[in-house]
């Protein structure tokens, strides 16, 4: 796969490598207390941390190791996850006006 910015070819690589570099999404049910998304929003690599009711939901890349560290003192009842789609990859290299 090949991504194109300004005329600039900004990445080669394959499917799978780029999929693995994306940004990861969770969608975490709680039961009880519960971080705030603030508290989850400053982990290393969490890009965005909403909080709705019991429900988290987290976009982060790299490791998961400081999110789950930071969730195992919580009563977590479920982790859902969510791998960005094509759209979402492509985007990635275009996020905040920023070159790949």
């Amino acid at each position: 796969m090949a991504v194109l910015r300004k005329g600039r070819l900004v990445v080669v690589d394959s499917l799978e490598r780029l999929r693995a570099i994306a940004v990861r999404r969770l969608a975490i049910e709680l039961a009880g207390a519960a971080p705030s998304a603030a508290e989850i929003g400053a982990l290393p690599g969490v890009r965005q941390a909403t909080l709705d009711g019991a429900q988290l939901d987290v976009a982060y890349e790299g490791s998961a190791d400081p999110l789950i560290k930071a969730l195992a003192v919580y009563d977590v009842r479920a982790i859902r996850s969510r791998d960005d789609d094509l759209e979402d990859l492509f985007l990635h290299y275009y996020r905040d006006g920023e070159d790949a």
